[in-house]
């Protein structure tokens, strides 16, 4: 008996050895599985971080290049803003220079066009004027010498009006000289008969008195 007990204290320990052991071994396999699951999420959370880092790198090196690109581009416009200014600045130096070439250049064509044309007009106006002067001057000497020719006509016609007033003149003192004679004889007879009239018309009156 007692070794059947024993025996019997063994087999229940042995069975309850097994049951730890399966026990044990599911935990080990349980543990297993989550270590196993702990690595495959340390797997993937490794993996999500490679690639998060990566994509990160990506990123990094993307908005440096970008930065570097933007930067070499706005170097590159800074650059063509710089040339074409330049291009432009010595443009509008040189259309200003042509400029004043080309009114320079007008300007004397201008000032010798003008000063031929002055020329030209000065030599026909003093043409004109020769001309002219000696058509006054021809005027003038057939105008001196009508002139001239009037005052002996009209010298000839005071000298012919004189006589011809002086002979009137004459005439007319002749005929006043006429009629006065006549008046004083037409008074004188007048005069003597009246007094050959009054001297009766006063007998007579004494008569009455």
């Amino acid at each position: 008996t007692p070794k059947f007990y024993i025996l019997f204290s063994q087999a229940k320990e042995y069975v309850r050895l097994n049951q730890d052991i399966k026990t044990m071994r599911e935990m080990l396999i349980h543990y297993e599985n989550k270590i196993d699951q702990k690595d495959q999420s340390e797997k993937n959370l490794n993996k999500a971080l490679d690639l998060l880092y990566n994509k990160t790198v990506a990123y990094r090196r993307y908005y440096e290049w970008r930065i570097i690109h933007i930067e070499r581009r706005r170097q590159q416009y800074a650059l063509m803003l710089a040339k074409r200014f330049y291009e432009d600045k010595m443009k509008r130096k040189a259309l200003v220079n042509w400029k004043n070439t080309v009114d320079q250049e007008w300007k004397k064509r201008f000032e010798n066009a003008c000063e031929k044309k002055a020329k030209d007009v000065l030599i026909q106006l003093g043409n004109e004027y020769e001309l002219k002067y000696k058509q006054l001057e021809l005027e003038l000497l057939t105008a001196n010498e009508e002139i001239a020719r009037l005052k002996i006509e009209k010298g000839d016609q005071d000298e012919a009006l004189k006589k011809a007033f002086m002979r009137g003149v004459c005439a007319l003192n002749m005929e006043a000289m006429s009629v006065l004679l006549k008046n004083e004889n037409e008074l004188e007879t007048t005069t003597t008969t009246s007094i050959n009239d009054e001297k009766p018309r006063r007998c007579c009156i004494r008569k009455e008195f």
